[in-house]
């Protein structure tokens, strides 16, 4: 059964601000969907993940960088401006198969390190949460 495979889920984009997120994320409304966009002592925190849906954290991750890459200038300071810039890759954990990689470039990690941003994995398990 593929569902227990273990398979590459999406990238989410998390950002963190003392300063203001709401331009950016309207910005990208027409691309993004908003998981979370809180304020919390001081700070905003937004969690971002693409509308269209890829097959591999690559392509995900290039579809955020060409994003980020075409921001006006006001909203490139935004940008700029988070404290925190993460890419969270999720992985489903599955019982088959004994390795799986989801392989980044070198191109693409360059990218990353170039908007500042870094790259996190989350490896969910298989074992269902006790609610």
């Amino acid at each position: 059964m593929a569902s227990e495979g273990t398979h590459f889920l999406n990238v989410d984009l998390e950002l963190v601000t003392d300063g203001v997120l709401e331009p950016l994320v309207k910005h990208w409304s027409a691309e993004v969907a908003v998981l979370r966009n809180s304020a919390e002592a001081g700070s905003r925190t937004a969690w971002l993940e693409l509308n269209d849906q890829y097959e591999s954290p690559e392509r995900v991750l290039v579809e955020f960088l060409n994003l980020i890459d075409a921001l006006p200038g006001k909203l490139r300071a935004v940008w700029d401006a988070c404290t925190d810039r993460c890419f969270n890759i999720g992985i489903q954990a599955g019982v088959e198969s004994h390795a799986s990689a989801f392989p980044i470039s070198s191109g693409t990690l360059g990218r990353i390190a170039a908007v500042g941003a870094r790259l996190e994995l989350t490896v969910y398990s298989k074992v269902p949460r006790n609610t």
